[in-house]
């Protein structure tokens, strides 16, 4: 899950963790969330912009 969630950020950010591309946004830590699943909670460490705009798919806060 971590890598995935890395994954999106990467393309959120048009750059790889580390590169020096990202001056306009950049990561900013991790967030964390709870998710609810049949087999109980599961904590979550969620990647975070500068610009509060990234909003992973895999994990979105609007489940169907």
């Amino acid at each position: 899950m971590k890598k995935a969630l890395q994954s999106e950020m990467n393309n959120h950010l048009e750059y790889e963790k580390y590169d020096r591309k990202g001056l306009e946004n950049s990561r900013n830590g991790n967030g964390k969330k709870q998710l609810i699943i049949e087999s109980g909670a599961v904590d979550l460490e969620l990647p975070k912009d500068r610009n509060s705009k990234f909003e992973p798919e895999i994990v979105s806060d609007r489940w169907p």
